[in-house]
């Protein structure tokens, strides 16, 4: 095809796209956003400026008290692609700075339209790298996101101290060195999400699912894990120092170096757990359960531990420590 038809062509389909996106009618606004999405993973030089205008759109519908019948023109972000400047990867300033630190209200459960928008972005940021895409990254911050639905999103590096999320549904989310000091996570859903590095400093977790999820170097020094399902999770040199995981179920998780000084895992379920060169001093080990665990190079283990918590004769125990009586193959 002539280059000068092609860019023709991918001004058309921008600029329709941009049309869509301030429609009245949902389903338009739904093939705006899935034709911007097409455009942005072909075109590497519509990728920014599509990116910023999903963005920015998931922004504006999402504002409290912003009306969907006071849309700003869509026909304003059309310049983006042409202006030559550097397209930002942050979510791009809006018009009047006064609503720019405004927080977002996701609710419950997001329209439609701006979910579908939050998922091509999740899509886009996977394909071609972009990361940080999400436009609420920035401005969870202290804000009541109960419920929400932000699974599969980016959230690389997000500011979520002191956040309500609440039951919301992270599943697959992206929360690398996320900032979740104080966060209420309580019954969220985080299956399969990447944590690694995260802080999660004195956040409530209480009854979260944290199955498969990586919490790799992560910091939940205080936090509330009670009862929450840590299924084959791992945490690989996390520091859980004085963190709460009565009742936790972390049948096969990795807990290879991590340190639970002063950690309560009264009746948790380790099953299967590698706890190799970990670090226990201090831990309430109460009737929690190392049925076939592995504590090879447990630091900081005493026998008086060991001894009001429950395991077999698999349960490997570091150089020191006896095997209770009681840790029978037919109890």
């Amino acid at each position: 095809m002539d280059p000068t038809r092609k860019q023709r062509k991918l001004v058309g389909r921008y600029t329709a796209g941009i049309g869509q996106l301030g429609s009245e009618a949902l389903d338009v606004r739904l093939d705006g956003i899935y034709a911007l999405e097409s455009l942005g993973a072909e075109s590497k030089t519509y990728r920014h400026p599509v990116v910023e205008v999903l963005s920015a759109f998931v922004r504006e519908h999402t504002i409290p008290d912003h009306p969907h019948g006071a849309r700003r023109s869509w026909a304003a972000w059309s310049g983006r692609a042409t202006s030559g400047r550097s397209a930002s990867l942050e979510p791009p300033a809006p018009a009047d700075q006064a609503t720019s630190d405004t927080p977002l209200d996701l609710g419950r459960n997001p329209d439609t339209d701006v979910q579908a928008a939050l998922t091509a972005l999740g899509r886009l940021s996977s394909k071609i790298g972009i990361s940080r895409a999400v436009p609420f990254s920035a401005w969870l911050h202290g804000m009541d996101r109960t419920g929400a639905w932000l699974c599969e999103v980016d959230l690389t590096g997000a500011r979520l101290e002191g956040a309500d999320l609440t039951e919301a549904s992270l599943h697959g989310a992206d929360l690398t060195e996320a900032r979740l000091e104080g966060a209420d996570l309580t019954g969220a859903q985080l299956t399969g999400a990447d944590l690694t590095e995260a802080s999660l400093h004195g956040a409530d977790l209480t009854r979260a699912w944290l199955d498969e999820v990586d919490l790799t170097g992560a910091r939940l020094e205080g936090a509330d894990l009670t009862r929450v399902l840590l299924w084959k999770a791992n945490l690989t040199r996390a520091s859980l120092d004085g963190a709460n995981l009565t009742e936790a179920l972390l049948w096969k998780a990795n807990l290879t170096r991590a340190s639970l000084d002063g950690a309560n895992l009264t009746d948790a379920q380790l099953d299967l757990a590698n706890l190799t060169g970990a670090r226990l001093d201090g831990a309430n080990l109460t009737r929690a359960c190392l049925d076939f665990a592995d504590l090879t190079g447990v630091e900081g283990l005493t026998q008086t531990q060991v001894d009001v918590a429950r395991g077999d004769e698999q349960t490997v125990l570091p150089a020191g420590i006896t095997r209770p009586a009681c840790w029978t193959e037919s109890e």
